[in-house]
């Protein structure tokens, strides 16, 4: 995608006026909590001299960030995954704190757009953008991508290229950013490195700060930069191609550094941990084998070495991580317990890249909780590590915890645990807090296979564990199982069904215990005792898969399982060499995105790729020789390659009765001599506590922790708020989480209800629209202690932009009477509808309407669906004293367009058929039609009516049009028949056939809401509460 600029008030128009044509345009706002600012008013960098003497930028909460002297670097960090996914990754919450804090460097965030996000973009000539400036990514300095995944390659090649950024390294000039990368998946960075200038193999919180240091010695003087037209007001270049103004932060002939690109390129490649991939050559034999990567340059180092934290303790960790103003996967808390793990699993990858093991104090994590929890509003802690069952002081630590938040009502989670009477134990101590499903991984079905892996637990172990778990209440248990594994066989196979079978059977002595079973494929990856493997064919796979689901089906068991398909690509992105770049790349032409989502998985579209490039899927995934050339040799992970050899040979002579074949792990006993030395800084284990200590602990923590009791007397408010700006376009439900966390973080006290999961005392009036502004939105809650004015500067210091507390008022409460709640009271709403650009004609053609409107005592609109992507429209005005009939047909359109409007499901926009919210609230995952007016959600055809007929009179109260200027006032029933609100912009573009161009011209505002009598219970200017 060529670079496109326009100038930022033209820019945030355009974002303005198709975010209400997207799903869940919350994703692309940049407006969460904690949200750090550094750049000018205009979002542009500023000048040496003007930073020198600026003396702040602003933060999210309008907290002072020192502005640096001197050149400032400018990274972008990139998780390419939509944003429900990315903004869960915690790692890039740390890497955005760290170079935030630093004066001499700037970090903002991006995330994939979705495919409704990436075609409009196109068409309106917009780059993809941080979120915080709205900058386009080819204005920054480092380009920087986080890979969890091998099946987001094409997601980094979208936003490369959406953010006008040539794919290629090689073909970047002087005045590109560089693109670098990191995580798990570069351990093997070849198949991704003709579009990565560098990538950080481990750790980044150290690496990051010398990366940065090296760049910054290298970066020109902006004074020294030549001005393009567009930047200096001159004539704006036209792109001939696209017909878009062509720009960027610096002018067309300048460069970034003092010296050239390869240079500075080579400069870091010598920084321990960074590996350029053009600094280094991979050799072939004739047969297609890769022979060797070695290095171009004699002062760039052979092998890149790992790079990790050595004292996790103190390792830096967010103080006010950015909380998202919508649902994530991941929506808690996350506190890093311990980094590592020492288990030895053999197919295990991230047991070998995070080594050694790390673990932080209880005191530690303790206050990481407390001051992430005080600063989120979050009401929930995830403990995370690779093992966190294997945390030493566990049950200590979820003693405190209890103590300390029980009775706040936060919730501790924890991932996969040990699957035995221990795991049982530690999860029964946070069940009354939070319970989910108890987690077990066998990983496989024989106790055969378990050893060869070198995870041995025995069969028993895992079903006292299930006896146990049931019986203390626990309804559900997940297991996880690999097929595919080496050495597997069709016993093996049989040992899964058996498992799953026997946990089943224990659920039914307790009464309603069901299980939830998933499989996978095994992945062989890199850098582990099976990366010499081959990947096992799909259909083999299948079929076993397809054995087990047969056997296991029940009402008291489910068994899930991912595509196959799908991990032999990611098989082949793991075991592959970097000759995959020309298979990604036409892929990407072709249109691949998101390929990790089963709906968007195209596998006979990969395979055409291999095919149209020259590569063979089978060489890349075959099985290799100990002696063979690997694709990541020339990346050293600390892990010796003679040890992991040595490991592989175990699995093969692996048998029952023989322990030989097990590797002990070493945080518990001899040094396995896996590579890491065993120095004293290398595992750090916390020591054990003695009882008096976590006694102790568990006082201290019941001392610090906000006791409060919900059964006696609380307080009901009515709460007037505005919400303007960016923040219209969050969700009616989206809005209701802001609230509740703002409280939260404001230490404003609510009550909370009696039940077996309490749930905060909140009552909100009739929803708003997404898009559409409100100067008078109302909500109820009761509090355990009486409103004052003080919550109104302390909850509008934590709001997002564009959210604003008006004023609290109490609810007087009758004995006796029960209180009538918001969302009855509200019958009718004003709106104000700004018409801009309108013309002479338009107006008098909505006179005309209008005046219809009004003589008629009916307006019928009759809706046909022929297909999912068209239908037909008559809207027929009935009066006795003036009969109007207008028809006309409209074909269906594309991702946002008023035609998805028409599905009476809501499946296909933001609202019915009728103009309500239809859909209002819906969080599913994505596939729901959003981007194609196609899909269910399981890429079915919808069932949709064949006609539906709507009456906008009973909707529409009453409508004029300011003769003075572009302003139109319209008054809508709320509360319809069917329970849903009505939606201003459905209707008008009902009554007026606006479409989606007409619609961008239009600002609708929410004035008052009213009783069904026509008196104020919240308006612009504010009314007491009844």
């Amino acid at each position: 995608m060529p670079r496109q600029s326009i100038d930022r008030q033209s820019f945030t128009r355009t974002l303005e006026s198709i975010l209400p044509l997207v799903s869940k345009p919350s994703r692309y706002l940049g407006n969460e909590f904690h949200v750090v600012r550094k750049h000018d008013e205009e979002g542009a960098r500023p000048a040496p001299s003007e930073a020198a003497t600026s003396g702040t930028g602003t933060s999210r909460n309008g907290g002072a960030v020192a502005s640096p002297v001197g050149p400032r670097v400018d990274w972008c960090l990139v998780l390419p995954e939509v944003y429900e996914i990315g903004m869960s990754h915690w790692g890039l919450k740390i890497l955005y704190e760290i170079l935030n804090g630093r004066p001499d460097s700037l970090a903002e965030r991006c995330y994939a757009p979705w495919f409704d996000m990436e075609a409009q973009l196109r068409r309106h000539g917009l780059p993809l953008y941080a979120l915080e400036s709205k900058r386009p990514l080819h204005e920054f300095d480092i380009v920087g991508y986080s890979l969890q995944y091998e099946l987001t390659y094409t997601n980094v090649l979208q936003c490369l290229d959406l953010g006008g950024i040539p794919l290629r390294a090689e073909d970047r000039g002087e005045n590109d950013p560089l693109v670098a990368a990191g995580g798990p998946v570069a351990s093997n960075p070849e198949p991704l490195s003709d579009f990565i200038d560098f990538y950080l193999i481990g750790d980044g919180e150290d690496a990051i700060h010398r990366i940065t240091e090296v760049y910054r010695s290298f970066i020109r003087a902006e004074s020294d930069d030549t001005v393009d037209a567009a930047d200096a007001g001159g004539d704006k270049a036209v792109d001939a191609e696209s017909g878009v103004i062509a720009s960027g932060r610096r002018g067309p002939t300048t460069q970034r550094w003092t010296r050239p690109r390869r240079e500075v390129l080579r400069e870091l490649s010598k920084i321990p941990g960074v590996y350029v991939p053009l600094m280094y050559e991979a050799r072939y034999a004739e047969d297609g084998r890769l022979l060797e990567t070695v290095p171009r340059y004699d002062d760039v180092p052979k092998r890149v070495l790992r790079q990790f934290v050595v004292d996790l303790e103190n390792a830096p960790t967010p103080k006010k991580p950015i909380v998202p103003l919508q649902e994530i996967v991941q929506d808690r808390l996350s506190v890093e317990v311990l980094r590592g793990c020492t288990q030895g699993c053999r197919f295990c990858q991230a047991g070998y890249l995070y080594r050694p093991i790390r673990e932080r104090s209880v005191e530690k994590v303790v206050e990481i909780a407390e001051e992430g929890l005080a600063a989120s509003g979050w009401d929930e802690i995830g403990l995370t590590s690779l093992s966190t069952a294997d945390y030493t002081q566990l049950e200590p630590l979820a003693d405190v915890l209890n103590a300390r938040f029980g009775s706040e009502r936060i919730g501790i989670a924890l991932p996969s645990l040990r699957a035995d009477s221990f795991g049982v134990e530690v999860a029964d101590k946070v069940k009354e807090t939070k319970r989910t499903g108890f987690t077990f991984a066998p990983e496989v079905g024989s106790e055969r296979l378990r050893l060869a892996v070198n995870k041995l637990i025995r069969d028993e172990e895992f079903f006292q564990a299930a006896h146990i778990a049931y019986s203390r209440g626990w309804r559900l248990i997940k297991m996880y199982f690999m097929v595919g594994l080496p050495t597997e066989t069709d016993d093996d196979v049989e040992g899964i069904v058996h498992f799953i079978n026997t946990v089943r059977s224990i659920g039914r002595q307790y009464g309603r215990g069901t299980v939830n079973a998933s499989i996978g494929a095994f992945v062989p990856k890199s850098h582990t005792p099976f990366q010499w493997d081959a990947f096992e064919g799909v259909e083999s796979l299948q079929r076993k898969i397809k054995y087990v689901r047969e056997r296991c089906h029940s009402p008291w068991s489910r068994v899930k399982w991912h595509d196959v398909r799908s991990s032999h690509l990611e098989a082949v992105f793991s075991m592959g060499d970097r000759r995959l770049g020309r298979s990604i790349e036409w892929a990407y032409r072709q249109g691949a995105r998101f390929d990790g989502w089963t709906e968007h998985f195209d596998y006979g579209l990969w395979m055409r790729a291999f095919a149209e490039t020259g590569i063979d899927p089978d060489h890349q995934t075959r099985a290799r020789g100990f002696d063979e050339a690997l694709p990541w040799d020339h990346i050293d992970i600390r892990v010796s390659k003679k040890w992991l050899e040595r490991e592989r040979k175990k699995t093969s002579e692996a048998i029952p009765e023989i322990g030989e074949s097990l590797t002990a792990d070493c945080r518990h006993g001899d040094c396995t001599a896996c590579g890491i030395p065993n120095l004293p800084f290398d595992t750090q284990l916390t020591p054990a506590l003695d009882p008096e200590k976590v006694t102790q602990l568990v006082e201290d923590a019941r001392r610090r922790s906000s006791r409060r009791e919900d059964g006696g007397m609380t307080w009901p408010v009515r709460v007037h708020f505005r919400k303007v700006g960016l923040s219209r376009f969050l969700s009616h439900l989206e809005m209701g989480t802001v609230l509740q966390r703002a409280f939260r973080m404001a230490k404003v006290p609510v009550a909370h209800t009696q039940g077996h999961v309490p749930h905060p005392k909140f009552a909100y009036g009739p929803s708003l629209s997404v898009g559409i502004e409100s100067e008078a939105e109302a909500f109820d809650v009761e509090l355990l202690r009486p409103w004052n004015d003080r919550f109104v500067e302390d909850l509008n210091r934590v709001l997002p932009q564009g959210m604003e507390i008006v004023e609290g008022t109490a609810i007087q409460v009758i004995p006796g009477v029960k209180r009538r709640s918001l969302q009855a009271l509200a019958r009718r709403a004003r709106y104000e509808v700004e018409l801009q650009a309108i013309t002479t004609e338009e107006r008098n053609e909505m006179r005309r309407t209008i005046e219809a409107f009004g003589r008629s005592e009916t307006c019928v609109v009759e809706r046909t669906f022929w297909t999912p992507q068209s239908s037909r429209e008559i809207v027929d005005w009935e009066s006795p004293s003036d009969p109007l009939a207008v028809a006309h047909e409209r074909p269906g359109a594309g991702a946002g367009s008023d035609a998805d409007e028409r599905f009476p499901t809501g499946k296909g926009g933001n609202e019915g058929p009728d103009g309500s919210d239809a859909n209002e609230g819906n969080r599913g995952r994505e596939g729901n039609g959003g981007n194609g007016g196609s899909s269910n959600g399981h890429g079915r055809e919808r069932n949709e009516k064949p006609v539906r007929m709507v009456d906008l009179r009973k909707a529409i109260s009453e409508i004029t049009l300011d003769e003075s200027g572009p302003r139109m006032e319209l008054e809508l029933f709320l509360a319809r028949e069917d329970g849903q609100v009505a939606n201003p912009r459905v209707l008008l573009e009902r009554l007026f056939r606006f479409g989606p161009e007409s619609q961008a011209r239009i600002r609708v505002v929410r004035t008052e809401l009213l009783t069904e009598a026509g008196q104020p219970i919240v308006s612009a200017a504010p009314v007491a509460a009844s």
